[in-house]
Parts: C-alpha cells; structure tokens; sequence
C-alpha cells in the first residue's frame, strides 16, 4: 500500500496539471502563429516598397538615358549643319 500512494499521488499531480500544460502549448503556439504573420506581413510591404524604389529608379534612368540621346541627336545634327552651311543659328549670317 505505501508504494501504491506515490504512484496515485504522481498520476494525481499529473492529471491536475496536465490542462493547465495544454493551455500554455496552446497559447505559445498561437503566439507563434500571429508572430509569423506579423512577420510575413512585413517582409510583404517591405518587398513592396523596395519593388516601388526599384521601378522609381528604372524610370529615372530611362528619362535619363532619353534625354541624353535627345541632346546628342540634336548636337549631331546642328554639327552637320554647322559643317555643310545650313546651320540656323546664326552663326552661318555673320
């Protein structure tokens, strides 16, 4: 009888706390969850904004690039001008 009562004494102490065992895995486990959204929500609207600085700086360059071609064009063609004698810009009259 003496070795029977630490044996009904273990399982009593582990049927008591074996809901409160559950409870707290459940609550980590929902922690978890709402901390990998957390995470995966701001790796989302990070990708987002880093996608948007990207297309920004796509669109700078090509203004950029067209602009350039624009000058060079326009410096090509009053060079020819310039060089033939049918340059506009004034400089033919003096």
């Amino acid at each position: 009888m003496k070795k029977i009562r630490p044996l009904l004494l273990a399982i009593f102490v582990g049927t008591v706390l074996s809901p409160t065992a559950h409870a707290d895995v459940k609550t980590t486990a929902h922690e978890a969850k709402e901390n990998i959204k957390a995470a995966g929500k701001k790796f989302g609207e990070d990708t987002r904004e880093a996608a948007h600085e990207i297309g920004h700086t796509a669109k700078a360059a090509g203004h950029a690039v067209a602009s350039g071609t624009r000058r060079g064009y326009y410096a090509t063609k009053h060079a020819i001008r310039k060089a033939v004698g049918k340059d506009d810009s004034g400089a033919a009259s003096e």
